[in-house]
């Protein structure tokens, strides 16, 4: 409580979530941000100029998710979904990664015989502040190693394997394009792993 302010709104509408719901649901949030703190400013300093700093950043986002199909009996909740979002940080000046966005597709109990299992895809991408491209674009005047950020995007696949009631295993696997947001480097794939335990 000692530090800068930072607040945060969301209000959300939701549909067919109630017990004699007969559609598919969905739900969408908006929400906006306020961060009080303070920040570098991309793009000053540079040429032997005073590095300054701006406060008051902010932005806002919008997320959604909804049943398009749904199979078997609704009590079971087997169905493919569709998710997405989108989160916007104006500010370039003092924001790395002022517009994200992630979207994919996930379907639950699509395997009669594994009906709390799920399989899913999803993309995500961020593009770079455009202020920072030009204070690395600078700096690679002089300094050629120096990676300049554009944007970078990730394809994940995963699995969602229900061992037991409370206890899930859900390996992954994402291809990461332009790692960093730096072209020069090579792309990378990442193989990892999830255990989640609720007793």
């Amino acid at each position: 409580m000692r530090g800068p302010p930072f607040v945060i709104g969301e209000v959300g509408y939701r549909r067919n979530y109630g017990k004699d719901a007969a559609g598919l649901p969905g739900n969408v949030k908006l929400g906006a941000y306020f961060n009080g703190g303070s920040a570098a400013v991309f793009d000053s300093g540079l040429a032997g100029q005073p590095r300054e700093t701006a406060g008051g950043r902010h932005g806002f986002y919008i997320v959604g998710d909804q049943a398009i199909v749904r199979w078997g009996e609704a009590a079971e909740q087997r169905h493919l979904g569709a998710f997405a979002a989108f989160v916007c940080a104006p500010d370039q000046r003092v924001n790395q990664v002022p517009y994200f966005f992630d979207a994919g597709l996930v379907a639950y109990g699509f395997l009669p015989s594994r009906p709390h299992d799920f399989a899913g895809f999803g993309v995500a991408y961020g593009s770079y502040s455009g202020d920072l491209r030009r204070e690395e674009e600078f700096q690679a005047l002089t300094n050629p190693a120096t990676g300049v950020q554009r944007w970078e995007m990730t394809l994940e696949w995963t699995y969602g394997c229900t061992v037991r009631p409370g206890l899930l295993v859900q390996p992954s696997l994402q291809y990461i394009v332009n790692h960093g947001g730096n072209k020069t480097g090579s792309n990378a794939l990442a193989i990892g792993v999830n255990v989640v335990v609720n007793f």
